[in-house]
Formats: structure tokens, C-alpha cells, sequence
């Protein structure tokens, strides 16, 4: 049986790759959406880049959600 330290730790190491998938998917969906505001020029994103980071963040937010 594990101590509570290392239960607190592996807490610990799960929140924190949750986080950075969070984040990744949301910083992914936000330059996407500058990419597409810039407009034709900066190269627009296609429709399976937007499905991709959509993906990735219903993802990461439903991973999120779940328990450790």
C-alpha cells in the first residue's frame, strides 16, 4: 500500500498533466482563431485543423473532469 506521500505525489503529477493538456488545447483553439482573423493571408486554418484542436480540448476538459 502506498504512504500518503506517494499518493499525494502521483495527485499531484496527474493534476498537473491535466493542466498542461488544458492548456495545450486552449492555446492551440486561440491561435487558430488569430490564424483565421488574420484572414487569407496568414494562411487560414483548414477545417481538420479546427476539428483537431476541438478534439483536443473536448478531450483534455473531459479528462479534466474525470477522477484521478
Amino acid at each position: 500500500m502506498k504512504d500518503n506521500a506517494l499518493i499525494e505525489n502521483d495527485l499531484v503529477t496527474c493534476l498537473m498533466d491535466k493542466t498542461d493538456r488544458l492548456y495545450n488545447a486552449l492555446e492551440a483553439l486561440v491561435f487558430l482563431h488569430g490564424c483565421e482573423q488574420e484572414g487569407l493571408e496568414s494562411g487560414m486554418p483548414t477545417p481538420e485543423q479546427w476539428e483537431q484542436a476541438v478534439n483536443a480540448a473536448h478531450k483534455a476538459l473531459k479528462e479534466a473532469r474525470s477522477e484521478s
